[in-house]
């Protein structure tokens, strides 16, 4: 029973400590994003000086904390945002980012994408 109590401890350790990665998600400095909402089936590029471009940097900056390891290699695509290494794919209530360091999910209100959604 004690080697029980102790995976226990153990594994919930690991799903704490999963889940408070923090990703260095570097966009190209004023690099237009491309959009790709798969729901909709349109495609359009985000311009340095729009606002939903602003605000998609706001939120990456607000969000380099809370992020685990994702572990499927395939996720389905929602809306899909790319500039340089860098692919961030909406779906739902989370968010999958492809970096160089891996895949990394993180829960997010749609609320929060929505403006990307067209």
């Amino acid at each position: 029973m004690r080697n029980y109590s102790r995976n226990i401890l153990v594994a919930t350790a690991l799903l704490i400590g999963g889940c408070d990665h923090e990703l260095s998600l570097e966009w190209p400095s004023s690099a237009p994003i491309e959009v790709n909402d798969r729901a909709s089936h349109h495609q359009y590029t985000l311009a340095p000086d729009s606002q939903e471009y602003r605000k998609l940097r706001q939120w990456v900056d607000m969000n380099r904390s809370g992020w685990s390891r994702y572990p499927i290699t395939a996720p389905i695509c929602g809306v899909c945002v790319s500039a340089g290494d860098v692919q961030l794919n909406f779906l739902g209530s989370g968010v999958i980012a492809f970096t160089l360091e891996g895949m990394w999910r993180k829960s997010v209100a749609p609320s929060d994408y929505a403006y990307l959604q067209q």
